[in-house]
Parts: C-alpha cells; structure tokens; sequence
C-alpha cells in the first residue's frame, strides 16, 4: 500500500509501463512501443534507492496494474517468470497480482478452423489456482478467431449449402464449445476472494489480432445456444457493415 498513490498518476503509469521490458507473449508493453529511456529515475538500475524501496516499488505495480495480458493460455508460465522491469528480479510469482489479467484464447481462423479443446486450455488456465492473486483480482478469458470481416455475417437463403454460412457456424459453435467447456474453471476460479472471470470474443482480420473489428463481453456465458451466438454475431456484423457504407459526409 505504500507505492500505491504512484499509480494514480496515469502519465507516470503509462510511461513506466512504456519502459518495462517486453517479453514475446506476455506483456504489459508491446514490441513496438518499448522505450527504456521512459523509465523514472527511481526505477533505473544506477538509481541511488535503497535495493528493498525500488523491490517494493516494483511489487506494487504488479499488486496494482490493470494491462496484463498473455498471447495464450500455454504463456501463463513465461508471464509469471518474466522480470519486466529487468532489475531486481521481481516477477509475477514473487507477489500479490492484484490487478486484472487478460488471456487469449485462440478459436481458429478462416482457413484453420481446428478447434482448440477446451480441456486443453483448462489445463494451462488451472495454473492460476495456484497463483498469489489478492482478493478482488479479475481475469479476462478473450475467445478470438481471424476472419475476413467482409465474409463473415452470411446468412444467403441456399442455408447449409453455403461454405462461408457453414464457416460462420463452427466458428460460432467453437465458441460455444469453448465456453461451456471452461464453465467448471470459472466457477472454480470465481469462488471466494472476490475474484471474477469475464469472458469476451473477439474477431479480428487475419493477421491482425491487435485491431479486432468485433469485440464484446458475453453477460452468461454458460446460458446461450448456438443460433442465440449467430443471432448475436450476426448483428453485430451487420451493424459494422452499415457503417461501412454509410456515405461520407464532411
């Protein structure tokens, strides 16, 4: 609690999240937006702190940031073992992770539509049982699938014969699969300390994972069927397209 007060600051937050050290698949930094030279004085490794306040900052920040996020479930022990800030050696494992946590969890993609068994995935994710996580801690299960946003949505009248419709359906009933799969896990995980699951989909173009075109959090995951998840998706869909043709007004 004593450090806590530093993260109120969101200019500060940013810039030492900015400096921290990226690791491949888990971060609170990507690639692309690291910058050493961001890092507070009090952070750098030549800094005159005592060894055990610049140990305590580095705690806190992981006891109270929001931004973590891991690429998949298999990158849960790679994030707990990462030392971001490359000093003290601090990682995840050493304290409280009393923030949130964001996991993806990859569904399949336009032209690899293998399912990811569930069981699979519960396996990596029980891992976080296990975990120092403090009372009020929030994971975020992301089920995402790349897909060309122009061919998703289709509901032609020639039904089952459609191979974009037929697509569009397994997607759909990957992500139901996967959800009522992982229904034990969230319970599992959710009971006691306030912790909570929030289960979210998201599908982005092929290859580009960063900019999801559709994105949204499932109120009860465990309570809808197939055609309730295409109804759903299809709307949302529907409304992107809209926008896409909506003409251009200055």
């Amino acid at each position: 609690m004593a450090y806590s007060h530093l993260w109120d600051d969101p200019g500060l937050l940013r810039d030492i999240v900015m400096s921290t050290k990226p690791s491949p698949n888990c971060h609170p930094c990507y690639l692309r937006g690291y910058d050493p030279r961001r890092r507070p004085w009090f952070l750098q490794r030549n800094s005159d702190l005592p060894i055990d306040i610049s140990h305590g900052i580095e705690s806190s920040f992981y006891r109270n940031y929001t931004g973590f996020e891991v690429e998949s479930p298999r990158d849960l022990e790679t994030f707990y073992n990462t030392d971001f800030f490359a000093s003290t050696g601090v990682c995840a494992r050493d304290t409280y992770l009393g923030g949130a946590l964001t996991v993806r969890v990859f569904i399949g993609a336009q032209h690899q539509l293998e399912f990811v068994h569930p069981k699979e995935v519960e396996r990596y994710l029980n891992s976080l049982l296990r975990a120092k996580l403090s009372s009020g801690f929030k994971l975020r299960l992301l089920l995402w699938a790349e897909y060309d946003a122009s061919k998703f949505g289709c509901i032609c009248p020639v039904g089952s014969r459609c191979t974009l419709r037929r697509q569009n359906e397994e997607i759909a009933d990957n992500i139901v699969g996967m959800l009522e799969g992982l229904e034990a896990f969230g319970g599992e995980f959710g009971m006691g300390d306030r912790r909570s699951v929030q289960f979210s989909v998201g599908i982005a173009g092929e290859g580009d994972a960063a900019n999801p075109y559709l994105k949204f959090d499932v109120p009860d995951p465990f309570h809808n069927n197939m055609e309730a998840w295409l109804t759903v998706l299809r709307h949302e869909l529907y409304s992107i397209e809209a926008k896409r043709q909506r003409p251009f007004r200055a």
